[in-house]
């Protein structure tokens, strides 16, 4: 049975949970993604999978109604976290008020999972961007139990994953709240793994962090770091890896993001982060980092009412904010080489990949001088 059209599926996992039988697999295809495996002998054709695929019933009820420039006030805890820090504000206020936080981090094993977080020390694997999809499988169940139970529950997740929080819980919570970002895609598991192969291919790194903040924040410039840790406390550092420019470019992107119905003003979250975009960015913004935060409900707004006191609100015109973002506008472009880049993706190494699918080949003349530009204002912070 296909719970929906190939294409289209997100990875969301909800159908996972809501199979009464348990007959829905979920782990990796070919080419990095999580998909749903449906086990025929076992199915009893409830359809219920069907029913709260977010790809069949997109689920978008509010629109964007606020624009902020946002950051936390505490500039350490903003540079341990992504952007201004405002997601980790609003975890840490449901959390020291009883409530659960879902959110996604990497385990010991590298994998990253959506979990239940209820202290504040369960949401350190939270921070940071990550740019790989998360395993949800569990988690839209245990968040449905949370709130039976009368607790107050933020889940934060890509767009797809909200809308289909949403359509598998099938009705509305006071207790729930929502985050989504601004969604670039989400990138291939193979292209990690075989980066992490590149690195070191004995030792299985402790850590990871996609937009390492140490250096500053330097108007999202300096960021765009890689920063690989190992168990013998080695550090490996990259700014010019082709896993920014091709996820930059949407080469690395599942198919489903090049169709995506939740690149809209229309949203299923309460509230929406993405990074600043504007000139208007002071010492502090570059230092520490800092979000756009789009309120989107009733909820949203009492959400980030209640945290005023610990972050730094200046409100932007709405819809002129808004527009300067594409991907609340129009989804990721497919390059014309990515069956190339996938079929590639099968048998050859890193390096191999880095030097036939370079800048120059994948991005637009514009993309590439910004690309070029970029690294050598990080090797003049990094080196000079």
């Amino acid at each position: 049975m296909d719970i929906c059209k190939s294409a289209k599926c997100t990875g969301c996992g909800a159908c996972v949970d809501a199979c009464p039988k348990s007959c829905i697999s979920f782990r990796y295809d070919e080419n990095g993604f999580y998909r749903s495996y449906v086990d025929e002998d076992r199915c009893i054709q409830c359809r219920r999978c069907v029913k709260v695929c977010p790809a069949n019933h997109p689920y978008k009820t509010h629109r964007i109604q606020q624009a902020y420039k946002a950051r936390r006030q505490d500039k350490q805890a903003a540079v341990n976290s992504s952007s201004g820090g405002i997601a980790s504000v609003l975890s840490e206020y449901i959390v020291k008020n009883g409530g659960v936080v879902a959110g996604c981090g990497f385990d010991d094993t590298l994998c990253l999972k959506h979990t239940l977080a209820s202290t504040l020390d369960e949401l350190e694997p939270f921070k940071g961007s990550k740019y790989l999809q998360s395993n949800t499988v569990g988690i839209y169940r245990q968040v449905r139990e949370q709130l039976q139970a009368d607790k107050t529950v933020l889940f934060i997740g890509t767009p797809c994953q909200v809308s289909a929080l949403q359509t598998y819980l099938g009705k509305t919570y006071d207790k729930l709240y929502s985050v989504d970002f601004v969604c670039h895609g989400v990138s291939s598991r193979c292209i990690f793994d075989k980066y992490l192969a590149f690195t070191d291919p004995t030792t299985a790194p402790l850590s990871v962090s996609f937009r390492n903040k140490t250096r500053g924040y330097r108007n999202k410039k300096a960021c765009f770091e890689m920063q690989v840790v190992y168990p013998d406390r080695t550090v490996r550092n990259s700014t010019e890896s082709g896993l920014y420019y091709w996820f930059a470019s949407s080469l690395s992107v599942r198919e489903s993001c090049y169709r995506c119905p939740f690149v809209s003003f229309e949203r299923a979250s309460d509230i929406t982060l993405a990074d600043y975009i504007g000139d208007d960015l002071d010492d502090t913004d570059n230092e520490v980092g800092v979000n756009t935060l789009f309120v989107n409900s009733a909820k949203g707004k009492a959400l980030a009412e209640a945290v005023r006191q610990e972050i730094v609100l200046e409100p932007k015109p709405v819809e002129d904010t808004a527009k300067r973002f594409n991907r609340l506008m129009y989804p990721s472009s497919m390059p014309t080489c990515r069956k190339e880049f996938f079929d590639r993706l099968q048998t050859d190494d890193y390096p191999t990949l880095e030097a036939t699918f370079d800048a120059q080949k994948i991005l637009p003349g514009k993309m590439v001088r910004r690309w070029q530009a970029m690294k050598r204002r990080l090797r003049k912070l990094f080196v000079g």
